[in-house]
């Protein structure tokens, strides 16, 4: 169903959704993110970066998800769509429920499957389908003439049970067709599907460019959605299969199998429609003006894709050829030379395999490349070892040298830390030491026993009573060695000096001299000549080693070059034959389906 300018519905505003960067981030997590228990407890497929790899397109991000036991999902994830999606599916759902088709493919529509931060947005479940893209596939047999007929044939029957079950994909394109293993084609991404219950609705999206009529609007929508898009991929396999070598002259591939948008706007200036319709055979300039002419036509009148049989004496009754040889002797005159062109084709192919499979001296330059690779590797890595070996004792006198100076160092810092922190407690006399039970009688006992100073203050300990009634005994080492056992100063006496020593010596530290300059120089002059032999003989063993590097590469630098231009010469000659017999083969092709067609049309 179409409407006019002025009828035709005009789509509601749409709901905001994530973009494709959000999915990704949520993605990392499915267990928190996804409320289906089949995809949450899966993984998704990741990119280089080590992102959910996303696949965008005109709706929606695909992502893959692998369960733990294997089964695999795709879950298309909104970045945009019309607001009664979710109607549509349903809908959709509906209309695929009621028919038996071979390229249908199961999904289901969840409202609120994902969560992206504070909302919850639709997704669709899928679970995924084994196959190759249509351009693909395609690439892969191009050279498989029987197998492009075959998959033209399966399209064509696609899109006729599409049409009669009133139902149009809306974007026929290479990125929505599969071709699973057995060779039969599935159909995915119904964003845009067209069903019969949806009626009236306005559409949502023009489809991939490259094979959309230039006239249609995102407005259009209905059961003819997809007869333009047909035409264009017939026409493009049955002409790869006459002619594989379009696919190089025309980019195939390329977004597109093998016309795009810009053909169709201007088809007038078109190379492609130019390359198609200039043969020396009639089939596929046929071809490329019956779906020329459908240009010059509105949308809606684009008719439905027909079958070849109908298409071709079409086209050449447009083009006022004429119908043909009209008499059996003809045909078979037509007959004798179809079957010699088909063994010349079969010579071809025979040549093209081999030629396909001949190396010529490739893998012999290849090992004698690896060969001469290993012998510079193992001479490198001789020369190596041996610096390695000469280094190691004189890198260990360089360590041993910088282990000497930080002991050197570190002794002068001791020793000088050592006497600051004696003149630091020396400047405390035992008259400022202050506890339980200090007198200054215990004062005076300490002076005579010789502790007059913080200095003087060593190791201290308690000694028991020797008997009853006598008092316990507190030990001070003295700094000369001797020790003064006191019986004035209590064991909590004892432990308040000690107490005392120690806060003492906490101030001191926190200004603990460093060594000076001077004294750093003292200590580095000693070993600075040293250390200049030692770095001049290691960088004269080093810069040895270097030229004996540059030396070995540039001997063997004229055997890489001279194996280089070797192999690269003979993948050229390899690549002009391969080349010679595929052109070859094309013009055999070329000639054998217009002797064909001049066979079928000769029988009576």
């Amino acid at each position: 169903m179409t409407f006019s300018e002025t009828t035709r519905p005009q789509p509601a505003p749409s709901p905001r959704y994530p973009g494709a960067a959000e999915y990704q981030r949520a993605l990392q997590h499915p267990d928190l993110c996804l409320s289906d228990p089949d995809l949450a407890a899966g993984a998704a497929d990741l990119s280089p970066l080590g992102l959910p790899r996303a696949v965008s397109g005109n709706f929606a991000s695909v992502f893959a998800l692998t369960c733990p036991d294997g089964r695999r999902f795709v879950v298309r994830c909104f970045v945009r769509g019309p607001h009664d999606l979710g109607e549509r599916y349903a809908a959709i759902a509906e209309a695929l429920d009621e028919i038996e088709a071979g390229w249908k493919a199961g999904f289901e529509f969840q409202p609120s499957g994902i969560r992206v931060g504070e909302g919850r947005f639709p997704l669709v479940k899928m679970a995924w389908l084994p196959g190759l893209q249509l351009c693909r596939y395609v690439q892969e047999h191009l050279w498989d003439s029987s197998a492009l007929l075959q998959l033209a044939v399966r399209f064509a029957a696609l899109v006729e049970d599409l049409r009669s079950s009133g139902i149009a994909h809306g974007d026929l394109q290479h990125g929505n067709i599969l071709v699973d293993p057995g060779g039969n084609l599935r159909l995915i991404d119904y964003d845009g599907m067209y069903v019969p219950s949806l009626s009236g609705r306005p559409g949502g999206e023009r489809g991939h460019r490259n094979y959309q009529h230039p006239g249609r609007t995102v407005g259009d929508y209905g059961p003819d959605l997809d007869n333009f898009a047909a035409w264009v991929i017939y026409t493009s396999l049955l002409a790869l299969s006459l002619d594989p070598l379009l696919w190089g002259r025309l980019d195939g591939g390329d977004e597109c199998l093998l016309l795009r948008w810009n053909d169709f706007a201007d088809p007038g200036r078109s190379a492609a429609f130019a390359c198609l319709e200039d043969r020396p055979d009639g089939t596929l300039a046929d071809l490329s003006r019956a779906l020329r002419s459908l240009l010059t036509l509105p949308l809606h009148e684009v008719p439905p894709l027909p079958e070849l049989g109908e298409l071709l004496p079409a086209a050449r009754a447009r083009d006022g050829r004429g119908d043909g040889p009209e008499f059996p002797a003809a045909a078979v005159l037509v007959g004798a030379e179809v079957a010699t062109a088909r063994a010349a084709v079969d010579e071809l192919r025979r040549q093209r395999a081999e030629a396909e499979l001949d190396q010529g001296r490739a893998p012999a330059l290849r090992r004698a490349q690896e060969e001469l690779r290993n012998r510079e590797a193992a001479q490198l890595k001789a020369m190596q070892d041996h610096l390695a070996a000469s280094l190691v004792e004189l890198i260990e006198q360089e360590r041993e040298l910088s282990r000497a100076e930080q002991a050197q160092r570190a002794e002068a810092l001791r020793l000088l830390r050592r006497e600051s922190m004696r003149a630091e407690l020396e400047r405390h006399p035992i008259s400022r030491f202050y506890g339980p039970g200090v007198s200054p009688r215990t004062h005076m006992s300490l002076s005579w026993a010789g502790v007059r100073t913080a200095a003087d203050v060593g190791e201290v300990s308690v000694e028991k009573p020797s008997g009853p009634g006598r008092p316990a005994l507190t030990v001070i080492r003295l700094p000369d060695g001797r020790q003064a056992r006191l019986d004035s100063v209590s064991p909590e006496g004892a432990r308040a000096l000690v107490e005392w020593r120690r806060w003492l010596e906490s101030r001191a530290a926190l200004v603990a001299p460093e060594l000076s300059p001077a004294e750093e120089e003292r200590i580095l002059s000693f070993s600075r000549q040293r250390r200049r032999h030692l770095s001049d003989a290691i960088e004269k063993i080093r810069e040895g080693a270097r030229d004996e590097e540059e030396r070995v590469r540039a001997e063997l630098a004229q055997g890489h070059d001279e194996l280089a231009q070797a192999l690269l010469a003979e993948q050229r000659r390899l690549a002009a034959r391969l080349h010679e017999v595929d052109v070859a083969l094309a013009d055999a092709r070329r000639a054998l389906a217009e002797l064909e067609w001049r066979h079928r049309r000769a029988r009576p």
